[in-house]
């Protein structure tokens, strides 16, 4: 520090180096983002336990060394450097003519500024559109009237439980805020060190638990009714497929072992992924299938009652999805193989509600949450899974089925069609089939809608596969109201729709 003309001056050590305004942008991760901020918000905290404030955090004065280091400048010119005639002119918009009572002031914005730095790293964003992170926390109550939360930004995700740090550091309430610089530095170093530990291996995490626990519970009912079959010698296959296929969990498991096997000795069994149970029933036979039924974990396994409740509902819409793929199918493709497919393209939901159940809760939480106060659509599954999980439904689908021996032609089957693009499957029945699937998912979606929007949202799924699947409107509306569950006549269900 020194003067140089009667003008004080601050120099610092020219090494290599970049500010945090030039590091900011969609390449910036949101682990890099908390760890940056955690490390200003040590120096804060070091700086406040000894009394100064800063005053004036701006991503310009945060300088990132190309060996990691992290430095804070200015604090030579804060509030303690600052001489009294100055220092008493802040006293106005700080609320207090004390000296002690606005330093203490300043520090508590210091750390609203902090938060306001980690919005902006977040979302590559100044939040209120304002530049200056210091104008920024200005605006929040007590002093501003403003609200400041993290927006959902297409394309970047962001763990829902950093969400909730960054939207704790900006709080509209003051008081609900990080008390201190050290505190925020907990909760920063808290979701660090958890994501470390969990977020990078919740695949790994996912595979240990389905080993321990089985992919997914026995439906009640169903699995006794196949190991009772699989004992009756005069059973047909095509009945004993039928029942398996109401069981996910049994039907999930038949695929495994026949597919596993296959890997092994492919010579043996035919080459080729298995996709249907009635060829895995006979490639197993009737004592292969009992077996399988009386391995299964019998419902509702590891699950409290509120989880089994969800996981239940969300298994019936499954398969009633299912049953709508099979009704819309273009002709000459197998029901049975349309009907697992559609599982299939849920496997990853169903698996996260079974073996991660906080989680679970999380996810369905965000899904429903609109985009943004603007805009009608809503996050969805994928985008809230990533949020909240570090990976997507189908990214744990992948995962699971790798394990069976499926390849990468089962593999991109089992992947949604995806949003906002136009549905071409260029006449490949791979392709189609997996239209056909995701079809029938986004039409069972549409129908969770609020009235005010299922209408229209069922026209736009029908309008989206036509071309594709040669579906009118009218025939994906008969399935969906022949088939939907809850009233039971036909004119009831169609006037439901």
């Amino acid at each position: 520090m020194g003067a140089q003309g009667g003008w004080p001056f601050v120099a610092y050590a020219d090494t290599p180096a970049q500010t945090l305004a030039s590091r900011i942008g969609p390449s910036m991760t949101p682990r890099e983002a908390a760890y940056i901020v955690g490390q200003v918000a040590v120096g804060m905290a070091f700086a406040h336990d000894a009394g100064v404030a800063h005053g004036d955090v701006q991503p310009y004065l945060v300088r990132i060394s190309d060996a990691g280091q992290v430095d804070l400048l200015g604090l030579e010119v804060s509030f303690e450097a600052v001489p009294a005639p100055s220092a008493q002119s802040l006293a106005g918009p700080l609320g207090s003519s004390d000296p002690g009572q606005a330093r203490r002031l300043l520090m508590r914005r210091d750390v609203t500024s902090l938060g306001m730095l980690l919005h902006h790293t977040l979302v590559d964003r100044p939040a209120l559109d304002e530049p200056d992170t210091t104008q920024a926390a200005v605006r929040l109550p007590p002093t501003g009237r403003e609200t400041v939360r993290l927006p959902w930004v297409p394309g970047r995700v962001i763990p829902q439980a950093l969400r909730v740090v960054a939207d704790r550091a900006t709080e509209r309430q003051e008081s609900a805020r990080y008390l201190s610089a050290r505190t925020l530095v907990r909760a920063l170093e808290d979701w660090l060190q958890a994501e470390s530990l969990f977020g990078a291996d919740v695949l790994a995490v996912l595979a240990d638990r389905i080993r321990a626990a089985g992919l997914l519970p026995a439906t009640p009912g169903t699995g006794e009714r196949a190991a009772r079959m699989a004992l009756m010698e005069s059973e047909r296959t095509q009945d004993l497929a039928e029942v398996v296929l109401e069981d996910p969990a049994l039907a999930f498991e038949l695929l495994r072992q026949v597919n596993t096997a296959q890997e092994r000795n492919a010579s043996g069994l035919g080459s080729g992924p298995v996709l249907t149970v009635t060829r895995a029933v006979a490639m197993l036979g009737m004592q292969g299938v009992r077996r399988a039924a009386l391995s299964i974990r019998p419902w509702p396994g590891s699950l409290d009652a509120t989880a089994a409740t969800r996981l239940r509902r969300h298994l019936d819409r499954c398969r009633f999805a299912a049953r709508v793929a099979q009704a819309v199918r273009p002709k000459g493709f197998e029901g049975e193989v349309v009907y697992l497919v559609t599982l299939m393209q849920s496997l990853g939901g169903l698996a996260v509600r079974h073996h991660f159940q906080s989680e679970a809760v999380q996810i369905e939480a965000i899904a429903s949450q609109k985009v943004s106060e603007e805009s009608p659509e809503l996050v969805g599954d994928e985008s809230a899974a990533m949020a909240v999980l570090g990976v997507d439904f189908e990214a744990v689908a992948a995962s699971v089925v790798k394990s069976w021996g499926l390849g990468p032609t089962t593999l991109r089957v089992m992947r949604r069609m995806p949003l906002g693009t136009p549905v071409h499957t260029g006449g490949e029945d791979d392709e189609i089939l997996r239209a056909t699937a995701s079809c029938a998912l986004e039409a069972v979606e549409a129908m969770d809608r609020e009235p005010a929007r299922r209408d229209s949202a069922i026209a736009r799924v029908a309008h989206r596969y036509a071309t594709a699947l040669s579906l009118s409107e009218r025939d994906l509306r008969w399935a969906l109201g022949e088939l939907a569950p809850g009233p039971q006549t036909s004119s009831e269900r169609e006037g439901a729709l």
